[in-house]
């Protein structure tokens, strides 16, 4: 109503207008319906095949280790795809700012979610009570399966801000067969046998994604794999830390499930504050310096090490 009264537009639908826009807009529903289909199908399937309990045993676990990502990704995901719209006649600039982003969910996303995995059935505990835990073997693969969605989300939205919406389109659809296709093969399987076809699916999407985005922005392979590096140091540290602390018998006895993620976490953000400027890389420390220097937090950047050199 407020958009109405400062500009009287017809009310009138035009089913017409740029061929080219509406193409770009038809495949960006079409991809959209792709991602919802991906979130909410599947449960369908498994009520079907494997009955109502499994499926809120699933449905919990889901909606526990997605939580976290969804307003992440979904701001990530915008943020991408205005500035990846923005720069992509600057392929040098549009590099730069693919490595930033991509290093920065990895460090996000990665260690924290594979330590989550390891320690699913205390996080189900903690949070929802013992009567959950039977939810674990399913959080296990789904909290894998969050880095993958992540990452994937962001790729796309480069991808579609470059203007590549037709591959990202034949990029979901193969997602889409590979997901459905294997809970209906292996549907006579136990479902915590069957769940793991969730991050196989997003596994294969990442992977395609950044086969495409490599071609598309001219990447070097060694440019592609620099920005996991830091991810995955942290993540063999925290996964490494976590399992050596929950193997203790003491801390199982005193019924302190939660301490062995906790322990796994403090390590990996020590190791990442003493090696900071690495973990981060040039091209994330570039974009935090030019967002960040300035004001009130020009005295956090400098203490942290970020300053310009």
């Amino acid at each position: 109503i407020a958009t109405y009264a400062i500009c009287r537009h017809t009310l009138r639908p035009r089913l017409w207008g740029d061929p080219a826009l509406i193409n770009f807009g038809l495949k960006s529903l079409a991809n959209d319906l792709s991602n919802w289909s991906l979130d909410n199908l599947d449960k369908f399937l498994i009520g079907k095949f494997w009955g109502l309990y499994p499926l809120g045993l699933y449905a919990v676990a889901f909606n526990l280790t997605k939580a976290p990502s969804g307003l992440l990704v979904f701001s990530a995901q915008t943020i991408a795809f205005s500035s990846a719209s923005r720069l992509q006649d600057d392929m040098a600039a549009l590099r730069k700012g693919f490595q930033a982003v991509i290093t920065a969910m990895a460090l996000t996303s990665i260690p924290l979610f594979a330590m989550v995995a390891l320690e699913s059935a205390a996080v189900l505990d903690i949070i929802y009570g013992a009567k959950w835990v039977k939810a674990a073997p399913y959080m296990t693969a789904l909290a894998i399966s969050i880095p993958l969605i992540t990452l994937g989300s962001i790729t796309a939205a480069i991808l579609r801000g470059t203007g590549a919406i037709g591959t990202e389109l034949r990029v979901q659809m193969v997602t889409v067969i590979v997901f459905f296709g294997g809970l209906i093969a292996l549907s006579s399987m136990p479902l915590s046998v069957a769940v793991w076809m969730v991050p196989v699916s997003y596994l294969t999407r990442v992977v395609l994604l950044l086969l495409v985005i490599r071609t598309r922005l001219k990447l070097q392979l060694r440019n592609m794999l620099l920005p996991f590096r830091g991810a995955f140091v942290l993540t063999i540290l925290g996964v490494s830390v976590t399992a050596y602390v929950h193997e203790m018998s003491q801390v199982m006895s005193s019924g302190m499930g939660v301490l062995p993620l906790l322990v796994g976490c403090i390590a990996c953000i020590s190791m990442l504050m003493l090696k900071l400027t690495w973990f981060l890389g040039p091209q994330l420390i570039t974009m935090i310096q030019k967002r960040f220097s300035n004001g009130s937090s020009n005295a956090l950047i400098t203490w942290l090490g970020l300053g310009p050199q």
